[in-house]
């Protein structure tokens, strides 16, 4: 599995915020510093997770009150530093953001990461994951901090979270009254409808980058099933069929940079770029499985 730059990027945040010199952070990790500060990119998830322990055992004694990877994840709300994520979050409806978990922690965990509900009641839910707890103890602890202030974005007091091993509980106050993220002034007169429109357009843009994220797994594991056949088999890449891996790693790279841009929101009004680069793909893995003569 893979996580996003958004985690490595609220570190750096909180650490600057904090009046930390944030120069050590990148001497604790063989990570690129443009990769740590891009809450678009993507890393390993075991490098990340050492990453985190150092940090762990490099500023927890300056918080003696709070734990230092819970105080980061309680403090993504103020820190901002999702890009998209923040502006989709503080434009959500009154109503609470946890009935769309798998969504929202597909913008942290990529590459086969799987939640399962178990149960849903009213102030309540539970799930089942396949990332550990005891495996990754310093990347879900940030997760579990993180799902616990998601109530703030409606203006609701944070949740309680536990992330046992592989097992993930949710209790929140249901029996609150949930106020609006827009204030009510005299000086402002915003049209119900348009903050309608605006949040439908949103959560559009957010189911569909939840879609496109998932083709792009499905492409990169059928790369990889193709270049392990090979390597099986001990046959050498001729050189049309390099540079046809080369061209097709490119369109990914490409589409991944398009669905991640800060401009996405405006940009994913054009459907049929997104369509042609997707069938570019196809192409190129039709073509593939051609030349190989493969049959998956």
């Amino acid at each position: 599995m893979r996580v996003s730059g958004k985690i490595t990027h609220s570190f750096y945040c909180f650490l600057r915020v904090r009046g930390f010199d944030v120069s050590r952070l990148f001497e604790l990790t063989s990570l690129e510093m443009e990769f740590l500060k891009d809450p678009s990119q993507w890393m390993n998830m075991n490098q990340v997770e050492s990453l985190l322990n150092k940090l762990n055992h490099e500023y927890s004694a300056h918080f003696v009150d709070q734990d230092f990877l819970i105080s980061v994840g309680h403090s993504c709300f103020e820190l901002g530093a999702w890009g998209e994520l923040d502006s989709v979050l503080k434009m959500k409806k009154t109503e609470p953001v946890f009935s769309n978990l798998p969504v929202f922690l597909s913008y942290f965990v990529s590459d086969g990461f799987l939640l399962t509900s178990e149960r849903n009641e009213p102030g309540f839910l539970s799930f089942k994951c396949n990332l550990s707890s005891e495996e990754y103890p310093f990347v879900t602890e940030y997760l579990r901090a993180v799902l616990e202030t998601l109530p703030v974005y409606t203006n609701k007091a944070r949740a309680e979270v536990r992330w046992i091993r592989d097992y993930i509980q949710i209790k929140w106050e249901e029996e609150n009254t949930q106020t609006s993220l827009f204030a009510d002034s005299s000086d402002i007169n915003i049209k119900p409808e348009l903050l309608s429109d605006l949040r439908q357009f949103l959560e559009k843009v957010e189911k569909e980058l939840y879609y496109q994220r998932q083709q792009i797994g499905e492409k990169n594991k059928e790369i990889r099933n193709l270049k392990d056949q090979l390597l099986m088999q001990g046959v050498p890449l001729p050189e049309d069929m390099t540079h046809l891996v080369q061209q097709m790693e490119q369109n990914i790279v490409e589409l991944k940079s398009f669905l991640f841009s800060e401009k996405q929101e405006e940009e994913l009004g054009v459907q049929p770029d997104l369509s042609s680069r997707l069938d570019s793909i196809l192409t190129s893995l039709q073509q593939m499985k051609t030349i190989l003569k493969i049959k998956f």
